[in-house]
């Protein structure tokens, strides 16, 4: 059962696991993998993890982001200090539809 509730990444080669109840419910997240209102973009891997095209850094820091929140911590601690980072987090975010709503 708890099997069920843990999501695996595969992105750009990097495993992430992250679990389902920390998308808040006005994420594209909860969308796709929790309420199953939009379409789930990735394809699966031979593993089963979803693989995603992008750049494994930034979308580390989003599923930090998410657990931050969830947490109720400050979730701005998990931006990149490097300039040249934040904007490829920017860059990667803007691409990727990945869209938070506060």
């Amino acid at each position: 059962m708890t099997e069920n509730l843990i999501l695996r990444f595969n992105v750009g080669g990097r495993l992430y696991s992250i679990l389902k109840t920390t998308f808040p419910t006005d994420s594209i997240f909860f969308k796709w993998f929790v309420s199953h209102s939009k379409s789930i973009p990735f394809t699966i891997d031979k593993d089963g993890a979803y693989f995603v095209d992008r750049d494994p850094d930034s979308f580390g820091i989003v599923l930090n982001y998410f657990r931050l929140r969830k947490a109720g911590q400050l979730w701005e601690a998990c931006l990149p200090k490097d300039p040249d980072r934040l904007a490829m987090l920017t860059q990667e975010v803007r691409i990727g539809h990945m869209i938070f709503i506060d």
